[in-house]
């Protein structure tokens, strides 16, 4: 067997250390380099950081993306809660579930009908929504004083959402009555919304009076076919943005502190964040672009000036309830429909020092609703009485309340104050049930 001679061996030594040496030189020259370049890019040397930065990109999308919608489009009624979150929804401290059809859930099904049972159905915006949870225990009690409904279960339903205004609570109703829902009274408390939240809201952005509140901010992420591929490619880089982020936090010492891996993620990171902002503004121009888009908008508005505006809505509001009554009349069901209290009436509440603190802003978005469109309602409401509607007007019912009935500068009422409303709807329920 040769023998490599003494010489050679040493020469393929030397050129092994040699190589040996180089790659280290150059591995230590990369490191020093890739270092100066980790300070350059964030203005500083913070590991630790690097690596809460590469946890939270491997984790999803929560850091930029929205939370979950508590809310989701309807094809008939504009919006119903996301049955799909777990924990339900929080009204005045109080979670509540959702139920399958997008509705507070409350132990009984909004279409599951009992002829042992007394429905009672509550259709409204965000005063109906906390009065079906806070005041229906009040109802309930006042109603099983009377000897005809002694001994008698009483189920509120609460179909009522905040933001709901007319023709919501009429098509809920019809929607479900279509799916073979049955209701004994239904108590349709509204009024404000339909005439705050529209000038206030939609009619700056052009959107027609008859649709859901802030229409235009609740379609405008469907996208017109122009940006479809900006949104794909949007998505693609924000899931190779995430699956590159995890690659290198799982990465084990000495790796994980190696400054030329952790600049590479760095360099793509930001490149892939660049990418993402231009996608988003793209985007961005789209729903914030002040053109005309019917999908955004529905049908042109009717009217020339505020005047106007204010009577178009209340008719909508009048005819709405109008329909109501006639859908109820023709299925056997009790129609109460009830204008709710407002603070920002003339005279309808004595408010202490206090209340006017917590309740009352002069320059509110909505007071100008109130104070052009209240008028106007009380007037149409004698309309509706007279064309045999069981009208009930509530807007002085705290008139002569001093104590404090308002919890916030909208509209919203404490328990006292939902008390009132349940005394005086279950008084009108008592008083024309033998009618019924």
């Amino acid at each position: 067997m040769a023998t490599i001679p003494p010489a050679r061996r040493s020469g393929r030594l030397k050129r092994a250390t040699f190589v040996v040496i180089t790659a280290m030189l150059v591995l230590a020259a990369s490191e020093l380099i890739s270092l100066v370049g980790l300070v350059i890019f964030d203005g500083g040397l913070s590991f630790s950081e690097i690596h809460d930065d590469q946890r939270r990109r491997s984790q999803g999308f929560e850091k930029n993306a929205p939370p979950p919608l508590d809310e989701v489009l309807h094809p008939f009624l504009g919006w119903v809660l996301n049955a799909d979150i777990p924990d339900g929804v929080e009204i005045a401290e109080t979670n509540f579930p959702v139920n399958r059809l997008g509705f507070l859930d409350q132990g009984n099904s909004p279409t599951a009908g009992n002829p042992n049972r007394v429905r009672v159905a509550i259709v409204g915006g965000s005063v109906a929504w906390y009065f079906s949870m806070h005041g229906r225990k009040r109802l309930v009690e006042r109603l099983q004083q009377d000897p005809r409904y002694q001994g008698q279960q009483i189920d509120v339903v609460s179909l009522a959402l905040s933001g709901y205004k007319q023709p919501q609570q009429l098509m809920t109703l019809a929607w479900l009555l279509s799916l073979g829902a049955s209701f004994d009274v239904v108590v349709n408390i509204d009024g404000f919304n339909e005439v705050t939240l529209h000038p206030a809201e939609n009619h700056p952005k052009q959107v027609h009076v008859g649709y859901p509140r802030g229409w235009h901010e609740r379609v405008r992420e469907l996208p017109r076919s122009e940006i479809v591929h900006t949104l794909y490619r949007h998505s693609s880089l924000r899931i190779v943005r995430r699956d590159w982020a995890l690659w290198f936090s799982e990465l084990r010492f000495p790796c994980r502190y190696s400054p030329s891996l952790n600049l590479a993620w760095r360099w793509r990171d930001n490149r892939l964040r660049q990418q993402l902002d231009q996608d988003l503004s793209v985007i961005s121009s789209q729903w914030l672009n002040q053109a005309r888009v019917y999908m955004h908008t529905g049908p042109e508005n009717g009217y020339t000036n505020d005047e106007e505006m204010y009577d178009e809505l209340v008719a909508l509001w009048k005819r709405s309830s109008l329909q109501l009554h006639r859908l109820c009349q023709g299925n056997r069901i009790g129609y109460l429909h009830v204008l709710q209290p407002n603070q920002y009436v003339a005279g309808s509440k004595p408010l202490t020092a206090e209340e006017r603190e917590i309740a009352i802003e002069p320059k509110h978005k909505y007071r100008p609703g109130v104070i052009h469109g209240y008028p106007r309602l009380v007037s149409a409401g004698r309309q509706l009485a007279a064309e045999g509607v069981d009208f009930l007007d509530l807007t002085m019912l705290f008139s002569k309340t001093r104590q404090p009935i308002y919890i916030d500068d909208c509209c919203h009422y404490n328990q006292q104050g939902n008390d009132m409303v349940a005394d005086s709807i279950a008084d009108r329920i008592l008083q024309t049930a033998p009618n019924r």
